[in-house]
């Protein structure tokens, strides 16, 4: 378990300011989730990543053939899709170590630097 502190501080060691910036807040249309965002600069360009930290999943669904409304497209589209049955709470800063989320910054990291070539 990890605090929010203690996961900024994690990967504030991989991607240090003013550089980048790493922080924690609560996307979502009613703020229900918690994330993790880093934003940095990368050759003029600006890049980033995000990490959800707290939701939920879903553990039981079922497809379903009905006219639905799709925010994406702004209208009623008539089709399959999966409608939730069930879902589970999760929040990922009391099920990782902060080992684990050091190797998940690391790797992270990792993957920003080899954007670079």
């Amino acid at each position: 378990m990890v605090t929010e502190a203690e996961l900024i501080q994690i990967f504030r060691r991989y991607f240090p300011e003013p550089d980048w910036k790493v922080w924690v807040h609560n996307p979502g249309v009613l703020n229900q989730f918690m994330a993790l965002a880093i934003t940095g600069v990368i050759d003029g360009k600006t890049c980033g990543s995000s990490y959800q930290l707290t939701g939920s999943k879903p553990i039981k669904t079922e497809k379903v053939f009905e006219t639905y409304y799709d925010p994406w497209a702004d209208e009623d589209v008539t089709g399959w899709h999966d409608v939730v049955l069930e879902s589970k709470h999760f929040n990922l800063l009391k099920e990782r170590s902060a080992e684990e989320w050091d190797q998940i910054a690391k790797t992270s990291a990792s993957r920003f630097s080899h954007s670079r070539r």
